[in-house]
């Protein structure tokens, strides 16, 4: 994939994908049309169904190609340990780069200092140190619990049964909460341990519950031959879409959720989107491998370039830049600005370490 002219496979559209659901993701934590009433239902509705299938792509495409080095009946845990730890470094790396944005909330925390700093190290260890990079650590999770119940011969269809069950088990403290909501009056001793729980995994949107079953469907393309037809995969991928959104609706109206980051239909809509993208052959260009060293430095840096945009509009013009879609569109241009300068420069053998940031 280094070269256009290797004999290796290219995966172009899966490069190109990438950098779409990296945007996908921009727009979940920026409202694309400004943080106001106005806009209300749309930004719902583009953050909360639209752009949900980055992350899960992101997960499936890392198992794909984590599993792809190794096989079920000869496995290796070598790839999965060189690729964990390129992960852990990533993810300890931008910790450092993100700290400075925690330091004020660690600093005037109601609960005091200390309090909250040791929820910020829970929150280092169970769900990400900053907002995005969750996604860092729950890879690591789920590649972990993928490759060890590998290395136990557990058989694929069972890993993904356990991956699933887990799976819904972390819908119900999310989009599905409003199942268990009866437990609190009817089971009050469970309810307590259930918060308990809760105080330390903070969210179900994690490398147990989520990373786990995207990377195991990624494990699954990587070991067995699935084959649709093209009429029957974008079938499935668009009827699992729009019931996804019926799905989203319907949470909503009832009060179910108190989360919108996990649904039912959202399994097979990024199995089917997965599956598409993967057999879309796109003719070599140069473009691709950098779109794909652009999604991901778009998703680690963005939320650091809308902070410094929301600042300098703030104190430069004493502007509420979050409630226009100016600031979803100015932090999307200067990530991507940002990010290719970051690239450009790693190429250069003084600035090699740059590409420490995105790989």
């Amino acid at each position: 994939m280094s070269s256009l002219n290797s004999d290796k496979p290219v995966y172009n559209a899966i490069d190109a994908a990438k950098f779409l659901c990296a945007i996908m993701i921009v727009m979940i934590h920026i409202a694309p049309l400004g943080e106001n009433e106005t806009f209300h239902f749309a930004n719902f509705i583009i953050k909360n169904w639209g752009g949900r299938t980055g992350v899960p792509f992101f997960f499936i495409t890392s198992g794909y190609f984590l599993y792809r080095k190794t096989n079920y009946e000869n496995f290796i845990w070598q790839p999965t340990k060189n690729y964990l730890l390129k992960i852990l470094r990533l993810y300890i790396l931008w910790t450092i780069i993100y700290f400075p944005l925690c330091l004020g909330w660690i600093i005037n925390n109601k609960n005091g200092t200390l309090h909250a700093f040791l929820g910020w190290v829970r929150d280092f260890l169970f769900t990400g140190s900053y907002t995005q990079l969750w996604y860092l650590n729950a890879t690591i999770v789920g590649g972990l619990l993928c490759s060890f119940l590998l290395y136990k011969r557990i058989k694929i269809k069972y890993i993904l049964i356990i991956a699933g069950a887990l799976y819904a088990v972390g819908l119900l403290a999310q989009s599905w909460f409003g199942v268990i909501r009866p437990i609190k009056d009817m089971f009050p001793s469970i309810w307590s341990v259930l918060k308990i729980v809760e105080k330390v995994i903070v969210t179900t949107r994690n490398g147990v519950f989520e990373a786990f079953l995207f990377m195991g469907i990624g494990m699954l393309f990587a070991f067995k031959k699935i084959k649709f037809s093209k009429r029957a995969a974008v079938t499935g991928f668009s009827l699992s879409y729009l019931l996804m959104l019926a799905e989203l609706i319907i949470v909503s109206y009832f009060n179910f959720s108190r989360k919108y980051d996990m649904y039912v239909f959202l399994v097979p809509t990024s199995f089917f989107m997965f599956y598409i993208v993967k057999n879309m052959k796109l003719e070599n260009k140069k473009i691709y491998p950098v779109l794909r060293q652009l999604s991901m430095l778009i998703f680690l840096l963005h939320l650091w370039i809308e902070k410094l945009v929301s600042e300098f509009f703030g104190y430069c013009f004493d502007f509420e830049i979050e409630s226009t879609c100016w600031d979803f569109i100015i932090t999307l241009i200067i990530t991507i600005a940002a990010s290719l300068l970051i690239i450009r420069l790693s190429e250069n053998r003084r600035f090699q370490w740059l590409k420490r940031l995105y790989s």
